[in-house]
């Protein structure tokens, strides 16, 4: 990360060097640095022209880096105590996402937005970005994000009163992220479907998930 960094400063190529805080972000996100991981949304929303850049999202990751600094951005600046900016941020994601009419872009403003909202309690908004994230994830599928729609919007449901679909709903989106390998999130969505079944009354069972939670992090970092 600081590497890439380093290259594109050498470089003088702002293409590069907004990629390179695309992945720093997104880094320093998953490894708790929040300051660092919002300073980076910022410096690379800076950097970001929508038209120059309109290629990135087919080069670096799948989807578009103006809206991934947004749907950083809002995750980082909830967690750091600002839920109206946040909220805001993770609107305007969606926003950019539609106006460029790109799938998995749009994909990666509603479930990262979904997050947010879900960090502010806003439940209601939670479940409507799930939900349309699922909508557009299902045909054709898109894996990944689905599953994160499903856990998200299983969640809130679960949240809401509906508990047995809730609880199903994630307990299915956990086992397709533990069998595509994709455990960096895992975690987390161990802690969502441990508040849920605390809340029927399953609370071995949800210890039992934050146990395995703590036990991966502790073996990651």
């Amino acid at each position: 990360m600081d590497e890439l960094l380093a290259i594109a400063q050498r470089q003088s190529d702002p293409a590069l060097l907004l990629e390179a805080h695309h992945a720093a972000w997104n880094t320093n996100f998953n490894l708790a640095e929040l300051v660092s991981s919002r300073d980076h949304t910022e410096q690379g929303r800076r950097l970001y022209d929508p038209h120059e850049h309109r290629t990135h999202k087919f080069l670096y990751g799948g989807h578009d880096p103006g809206v991934c600094s947004r749907s950083y951005g809002g995750m980082a600046l909830c967690l750091l105590g600002y839920p109206d900016r946040a909220s805001e941020s993770a609107n305007s994601a969606v926003a950019l996402a539609e106006e460029l009419a790109h799938r998995d872009s749009l994909a990666n403003a509603l479930c990262l937005g979904a997050f947010t909202h879900q960090f502010r309690r806003d439940l209601s908004r939670c479940g409507e970005c799930a939900d349309a994230a699922v909508t557009l994830c299902r045909e054709p599928e898109m894996p990944s994000w689905l599953a994160m729609a499903t856990l998200l919007r299983g969640y809130s449901l679960a949240a809401r009163g509906q508990a047995r679909e809730g609880i199903s709903q994630m307990r299915q989106a956990l086992a397709a992220v533990s069998a595509m390998g994709r455990e960096v999130s895992a975690p987390y969505f161990r802690a969502l479907l441990a508040e849920a079944l605390g809340q029927v009354g399953q609370v071995e069972d949800g210890l039992d998930l934050l146990d395995e939670a703590l036990a991966f992090i502790d073996k990651t970092g």
